[in-house]
């Protein structure tokens, strides 16, 4: 229940440092479940996932498996690589038909794991998981491989281009800038289908050498790169004095190879691009078979 889920994240978090790092991380865990409602409402009418059977991979908290229950799915599977995050799903789904939900805990690119799930599913959700995973080209085409005839699959990554991650969006913070600086710029890893997708452009070559149609879920509208750059050149200057950990320059080189690239595009992108590249939070998109 969601209270429970609530009450546990409060407990968990009691006697914590009282840092605005620890208030950002608890404000997000505890808007889980708006968010989910918010995310399954993106792919389809209020009463679609009425019958569908649902796989989340990566599901966190449940978050997403405890609203499609909620919106009607007969089926909510998740798999999720870190089972300390089990107690908070476990507290959420209480009270939920436990015949209509299953948790299973392990990488989901191993075979062991994908059998403990049904052989396919209306819609797979990946939300905010990709930009973990090295792998990417061989998940997505897993997760394709379970999906039924005319089944959709929804995915979520944070675009760092918006620069949301170095000011209100903690879930990137930690595992996404201390993996991916050599791997974002190309420098070590070798180009797709086997590595990290760089831009939206890297996710949608992926999804189109799968065979699969992707579609965007634009969100913003914003029309011109000054705005964007004067942000990321006071987030650049104020580095020292913002207590933004800045995981050995990682944030600093990332900031200025970012102006840069925006300086030598800012007359030639069109508004659309700009509004996707630059402003959008998270990219996301609904890609069928």
């Amino acid at each position: 229940m969601e209270q429970d889920y609530l009450a546990l994240l409060e407990k968990h978090h009691r006697g914590a440092p009282d840092t605005e790092r620890a208030r950002m991380v608890m404000s997000y865990q505890s808007q889980q479940v708006p968010r989910a409602r918010e995310y399954l409402s993106k792919v389809g009418g209020a009463d679609f996932l009425r019958g569908l059977r649902v796989l989340d991979v990566g599901h966190a908290y449940g978050s997403i498996l405890y609203a499609a229950l909620e919106m009607g799915a007969s089926v909510a599977h998740g798999v999720e690589i870190d089972q300390t995050n089990e107690p908070f799903a476990r507290a959420l789904l209480r009270g939920c038909d436990t015949d209509k939900y299953r948790l299973s805990y392990g990488d989901f690119l191993n075979p062991n794991v994908r059998e403990q799930l049904l052989a396919e599913y209306d819609l797979i959700c990946c939300d905010t998981v990709l930009e973990h995973v090295q792998e990417a080209f061989h998940m997505v085409s897993l997760m394709a491989e379970l999906l039924s005839p005319g089944g959709r699959l929804h995915i979520v990554v944070p675009n760092f281009y918006a620069l949301d991650f170095l000011d209100r969006e903690p879930h990137s913070l930690d595992p996404y800038l201390s993996l991916a600086d050599t791997v974002h710029w190309g420098q070590i890893v070798p180009n797709p289908p086997d590595a990290f997708p760089r831009f939206s452009g890297d996710y949608d070559a992926m999804f189109n050498a799968l065979g699969l149609e992707p579609s965007v879920v634009r969100t913003r509208d914003e029309s011109s790169l000054g705005p964007w750059l004067d942000k990321a050149r006071g987030l650049l200057a104020a580095l020292p004095t913002s207590g933004v950990k800045d995981w050995g320059g990682t944030i600093a080189h990332r900031l200025r190879r970012m102006i840069a690239y925006a300086e030598r595009r800012k007359e030639k992108w069109p508004p659309n691009l700009i509004a996707w590249h630059y402003y959008q939070t998270f990219w996301t998109w609904i890609v069928r078979r």
